[in-house]
């Protein structure tokens, strides 16, 4: 695992000090090694984090024609298959590290060759006179690229290495409009003008002059064939076979390997796994001192149950308010709520441990229907048979039950009201416009005129997958949420951007391609039957986990959030949130964020605020942050660590 970075097709750029300045900016991301490699027009190079002790690993790679240069962030879990594919073509090839087998696969499978990667990756490959980037089918590791009017080509894995040689990056608001009413960034989208990723599952070709972007995993239902199972008993020992060959897979390398343990049905269950196969694993945990968001005695459950060795995180409002700049300028994006905070301070509490890999339960919800949203959506076909029965509209209420917005009947009689109104709609978007819509009335925080109105759907439905109109309820929700809130927040915000910013290499099991593509062929009730969710992984597991954890119901993970900044006096709160400095960007609604400022610092200290008050206020604060620290944070990061040429 590393952070790459690189200039193509400059003279001007090309420079050791201006990929020193690159590597340094993202050298948290690699701790172990830095270099790069030069030429007249091109600088490329990596930082690296040592998982493999591969001497043959080492980066850049250059083959020994010189055509062709490669750096790459990741790993490949399939490694051993692929060099066996390598082989039958030309058994005098000699690989020793995934590198050489990036090259070779690439040169014999032409530019397609990602296809075949299980893993987590972010690739430049230059070959002779073009530059190829890649990104993992997922998203997990970042890649991001600049090409100006001169065709002078900047990438990096962080937007801060960019930064450091464009100096002065500027706020997209058009950008900021998909954060409010998504919750996140969509596609390509950065919040900075002119700063693009490479979408999940996609890669881009550059020549110099033309740009070319390629999609390599569009559809990821177009192979599906139901698996028959002849009882549930055969289903849920396949289920465990399975994921247990995708914790072996991810567990790849010369290092210990650790797991977050949240007291969720997720973790635990990669957490045992992990414990069978290694009985000295550590795991990691969160806990509040606040107890509306503490999980900590369903975690000592899992901690007695499986004997593991556990260390305990516990956060606090002020912890938050601290970190919450450090976290901004790690996620490089507005965030709308505090909860990569805690995860920030975790992967820290690793670290510290000489860690340097972590196993998490990310992407079960996505793939195994694990998100409240495709209950609701049952609960809503339900409904629309009889809309008149008050016994089917109580199953929505107590759906919910558990967020403290629905202890006031308000909130409940208001999604009453919409589904009530558009119960037989069929837009495809529909399970989704009660969360929009609640996302719309964020947009009372600014001055309307002043986001570039955009058409966002054309940019939403351009990154989802090509055939969704016509993918049945649950695949759409299935799609919208990995390709939105999975790939651009939950596995970057919360993500990689969190745990490498530490230095250590977050791994999703649950996000193997084997597995998935095994999750995706599965029976939809064996995924959610009747309202139970993850249906097959509580099964499969019951018998293995406390009871308790098996049968516990989905609770989103939560973090402390906006009055975390009023307790105690934060000066940069203080004059972020001042009417001097919110009058210098005539995009705020000041009316609005200064009662709901006042409101806050009102309210008791026990009460939570409502959803639109939290996120409003966090959007507002964490680009503040982003307008006044990032480009200064960037240019003054330590540059003077030296690197490695290779030629």
């Amino acid at each position: 695992m590393c952070g790459i970075a690189g200039i193509f097709n400059s003279r001007a750029l090309s420079s050791k000090e201006n990929i020193q300045k690159m590597l340094n900016s993202i050298s948290h991301r690699g701790p172990d090694d830095i270099s790069a490699f030069l030429d007249k027009n091109c600088a490329i190079g990596s930082v690296r984090l040592e998982i493999f002790n591969f001497q043959d690993g080492k980066q850049p790679f250059i083959s020994r024609d010189k055509n062709t240069i490669i750096v790459f962030n990741g790993e490949i879990f399939n490694y051993e298959s692929l060099i066996k594919q390598v082989y039958a073509k030309d058994k005098n090839i000699i690989i020793n590290s995934e590198i050489e087998l990036i090259y070779y696969l690439f040169l014999i499978f032409k530019e397609d060759f990602v296809k075949k990667i299980n893993g987590q990756f972010a690739i430049c490959i230059k070959h002779r006179n073009r530059v190829y980037l890649y990104r993992d089918y997922f998203g997990i590791r970042p890649l991001f690229y600049n090409i100006n009017n001169k065709k002078e080509l900047l990438f990096c894995s962080e937007i801060k290495g960019i930064s450091a040689i464009l100096k002065n990056l500027e706020i997209d608001y058009s950008s900021l409009k998909l954060i409010i009413k998504y919750w996140t960034l969509i596609g390509e989208r950065t919040i900075f003008k002119n700063i693009f990723q490479v979408e999940q599952g996609s890669y881009i070709i550059f020549d110099g002059n033309n740009l070319i972007k390629k999609k390599y995993s569009d559809n990821i239902f177009e192979e599906q064939k139901i698996i028959k199972y002849k009882n549930i008993h055969d289903a849920e020992e396949d289920f465990i076979f399975q994921l247990n060959q995708s914790v072996k897979r991810q567990m790849s390398g010369d290092v210990d390997i650790a797991s977050y343990l949240s007291g969720g049905i997720d973790s635990s269950a990669i957490s045992a796994l992990l414990k069978q196969e290694n009985t000295n694993t550590k795991t990691f945990s969160i806990n509040f001192n606040n107890t509306q968001y503490d999980e900590s005695s369903y975690q000592k459950k899992m901690i007695d149950n499986l004997k593991l060795t556990n260390t305990s995180l516990t956060i606090n409002e002020k912890d938050i308010a601290d970190n919450f700049q450090k976290v901004v300028f790690h996620s490089e994006t507005p965030l709308f709520r505090t909860a990569p905070v805690p995860l920030f301070l975790l992967s820290q509490t690793v670290s510290s441990q000489s860690l340097k890999v972590v196993m998490t339960g990310e992407g079960a919800d996505e793939i195994l229907y694990g998100y409240d949203i495709f209950r609701e959506n049952k609960i809503r076909n339900f409904i629309k048979k009889n809309p008149n029965s008050n016994i089917r509209w109580s199953l929505l209420k107590k759906l919910y039950a558990y967020l403290p917005q629905f202890q006031n009947p308000r909130y409940f009689n208001l999604l009453k009201e919409f589904y009530h109104s558009t119960i037989h709609k069929t837009d495809s978007l529909y399970p989704f416009l009660p969360r929009i819509k609640n996302n719309m009335g964020i947009f009372n925080f600014f001055n309307h005129d002043l986001i570039n109105e955009i058409d966002d759907d054309q940019i939403l439905f351009s990154s989802l997958d090509s055939n969704f109109e016509n993918l049945l309820d649950n695949q759409k929700i299935q799609d919208f949420e990995t390709k939105t809130l999975l790939t651009n927040y939950l596995l970057s915000s919360q993500g990689d951007r969190m745990t490498m910013a530490n230095g250590v290499e977050g791994r999703y099991p649950f996000l193997d391609i084997e597995f998935v593509k095994y999750a995706n062929n599965l029976p939809d009730n064996l995924k959610l039957n009747n309202l139970k969710d993850k249906f097959i992984l509580r099964k499969s597991f019951q018998n293995i986990l406390p009871r308790e954890i098996s049968n516990r119901p989905k609770i989103a993970y939560q973090a402390p959030e906006i009055k975390s900044f009023f307790y105690d006096n934060h000066d940069y709160v203080n004059d972020y949130l001042s009417d001097s400095e919110l009058k210098k960007n005539p995009i705020y609604n000041l009316k609005t964020i200064s009662n709901t400022i006042s409101k806050i610092k009102k309210s008791p200290q026990g009460d939570r605020m409502g959803f639109r008050e939290n996120s409003g206020m966090t959007i507002i604060l964490s680009l503040q942050i982003l307008l006044n620290e990032f480009n200064k944070n960037s240019q003054q990061l330590g540059h003077d660590r030296q690197i490695r040429i290779i030629n």
